[in-house]
């Protein structure tokens, strides 16, 4: 009897089982406390004095729902970060449906690399906006095309290689050996589709997008000889194409942007600092023709052309002056490019002038000169832009580059015996911006002194527009360089960021504004902008 009363007394106490609360508010949750989930805020959290965060509907993990949102996340290509080699490749496949006759031949893993391109590399290498070749004319040509299909198989393949290296996946021998099989297999088709195809628009829109996609392979394994070979054959053609005139609708305009892209690329695949110092070029400049070198004759307008966009890239100079600006956050569109060329046409000159020697007149010299100088200077204003240093002092971490661009400089306003003063091409009018860049932007006390003692020398020029701006700047080195001794630091409180001149010509005045960021308390002629001060200077008639 005892025995029963306390069998049923322990029956009594258990407890009974309920399913756990999973739609409380966050604040009870993490306090695991029992939400009465009245809303907008529960009375736990009121009466406490706490805060409440509000509910959020989690899925619960023990419905079906629940375990097929989970299943689909574990297979998006690429993106997904398995714990293992294994699983990684598990996620990499894609179901790929054979929706075009030219896929019939393909193994699985083709196929696959195929879709890949299509639906991931292709994009990057489009960009933000469309792109006619990469959005479009590149993945109709792989439909009909075998050499395009396994060119672009190929890119695929050593971009997946790329991806899995950056999450540290091992690579195996087969996947290593694809990329180099596909672009055999491209060339191979390309070549028997030259010897059957006759000539027009299309055989040259197959060789030339080949040519694309291979000229991208080569650059993305740092393969510059391979990518130049590639380029230089491809943009023979497309002048040779260019010359018979595009027909009506032919692609022929896109190959055209395409190719331009390329140069930039080729050009500027090796380190940033190869711009200006690159006396070991990577990429080999083209060939020379065989023809030897007459005598320059110098396209006047074509110079003055050059001297103005270079003059917009540094000084932005317009109809009235130009204005000098402070150290920029951001790159204005073509700067790059503007410095991509210069550095692309030194790299040739230079070549041609070491194979022709002495034939090579004097002027083609001073260019070659010339590119160097504006290099340097331009290399130093879009660099300073990811320096991470404030305002002005950016600019004391490229003293070499202001070192080289006087050097320059000097080699072409004071010649060597036997020289000409200045030939025609690098006229004053092409030194004095850089020099006045230099002037203004160096804080050095002996950089400054010897670009105003170069300057000195253009002084008698009898073009306003040289001596003006030349007396603006000596202007500007006095301002900063008031109570600071010589071979001193200028200090960021002392510097002018920024320096607008106009200039008039029929007063032979100059109106010159400039900006710092801390003025004296006693400065007169402040105006209403704030930090911006005005002055009025004459230029002597003689100068």
């Amino acid at each position: 009897m005892v025995s029963t009363e306390k069998q049923c007394d322990k029956e009594r106490r258990v407890r009974t089982s309920h399913p756990k609360v999973r739609t409380g508010c966050l604040t009870c949750k993490r306090r695991h406390k029992k939400c009465d989930e009245n809303r907008p805020s529960c009375r736990m959290c009121i009466s406490s004095g706490r805060e409440c965060e509000g509910y959020c509907t989690i899925p619960d993990k023990r419905t079906k729902a629940a375990r097929r949102v989970r299943q689909s996340t574990l297979h998006i290509p690429i993106v997904a970060k398995a714990s293992t080699a294994q699983q990684f490749e598990q996620d990499l496949i894609i179901p790929v449906t054979l929706n075009s006759p030219g896929q019939v031949d393909l193994t699985q893993p083709e196929r696959w690399h195929l879709n890949l391109f299509r639906n991931y590399t292709a994009r990057h290498c489009g960009g933000y906006f469309h792109d006619e070749f990469w959005h479009g004319l590149v993945h109709q040509l792989s439909e009909e095309q075998p050499a395009v299909r396994h060119a672009v198989i190929a890119m695929s393949a050593r971009h997946i290689q790329f991806e899995r290296v950056q999450l540290k996946h091992a690579i195996d021998a087969g996947q290593a050996y694809l990329s180099l099989q596909q672009c055999n297999k491209s060339i191979a088709c390309l070549r028997q589709y030259l010897s059957k195809a006759p000539p027009g628009s299309s055989r040259n829109q197959v060789v030339l997008t080949t040519c694309v996609v291979l000229v991208c392979l080569a650059l993305f394994e740092e393969d510059t000889n391979i990518a130049d070979y590639h380029f230089q054959s491809g943009y023979r053609l497309l002048q040779e194409w260019q010359k018979e005139n595009f027909s009506v609708g032919s692609s022929g305009p896109a190959f055209i942007q395409t190719f331009s892209q390329l140069q930039i690329h080729r050009s500027t695949c090796a380190d940033p600092k190869t711009f200006v110092e690159d006396d070991h070029p990577s990429l080999p400049s083209p060939d020379v023709e065989n023809s030897r070198p007459t005598k320059s004759h110098v396209n006047a307008e074509a110079v003055n052309h050059f001297i103005i966009v270079l003059g917009w890239v540094l000084l932005r100079i317009d109809a009235q002056g130009f204005n000098i600006g402070p150290a920029i956050t951001h790159i204005r569109n073509g700067e790059g490019a503007v410095l991509s060329m210069l550095r692309l046409w030194r790299t040739q000159l230079k070549r041609s002038i070491t194979i022709h020697g002495d034939d090579v007149p004097q002027s083609d010299r001073d260019a070659l000169t010339l590119f160097a100088l504006w290099s340097e200077v331009i290399y130093i204003k879009l660099f300073t832009s990811s320096e991470p240093e404030a305002n002005e002092m950016r600019y004391d971490k490229f003293l070499a580059h202001f070192q080289r661009a006087v050097v320059l400089a000097k080699s072409l306003i004071t010649p060597t015996k036997g020289q000409s003063a200045l030939s025609i091409f690098p006229s004053v009018t092409s030194i004095v911006p850089p020099l006045l860049f230099c002037g203004f932007k160096c804080r050095d006390w002996l950089i400054r002194r010897q670009v105003t003692l170069l300057l000195r020398e253009l002084k008698g020029h009898e073009d306003i527009w040289v001596s003006g701006p030349i007396l603006a700047l000596e202007r500007m080195v006095e301002i900063e360089s008031e109570g600071i001794g010589p071979g001193e630091n200028i200090p960021e409180a002392s510097r002018v960021d920024s320096m607008s001149v106009v200039i008039d010509t029929k007063d032979h005045h100059i109106f010159l504004r400039y900006h710092r960021s801390w003025l004296p308390n006693d400065t007169y002629g402040i105006n209403d902008d704030g930090l911006w001060q005005n002055e009025l200077l004459s230029v002597p008639a003689g100068r």
